[in-house]
């Protein structure tokens, strides 16, 4: 068995939007919600990792998409516990 240790850039699955130009994630920046084209690597399970697209550290939105579109004015909301 050969196992590979790798730098990548991961996010949740949830966060990945499919439009007609592929897929893409919201990057939220001082309050203001992007569109950012992504180039997915792979998907295992609930995590996806980007082969281009993010450089790690940015936020982006998991819950809302179809709410939002691009310049929407965001603000994060905390985590319930138990989700």
């Amino acid at each position: 068995m050969e196992l590979r240790e790798e730098d990548a850039v991961t996010l949740p699955s949830i966060a990945i939007q499919v439009g007609q130009t592929g897929p893409y994630v919201f990057v939220v920046k001082d309050g203001v919600a992007a569109v950012q084209a992504v180039k997915v690597a792979r998907t295992l399970e609930a995590e996806t990792v980007l082969e281009s697209g993010l450089n790690g550290g940015e936020t982006v939105v998991t819950e809302g998409q179809l709410l939002l579109s691009n310049g929407s004015k965001v603000s994060a909301r905390q985590i319930k516990a138990g989700s």
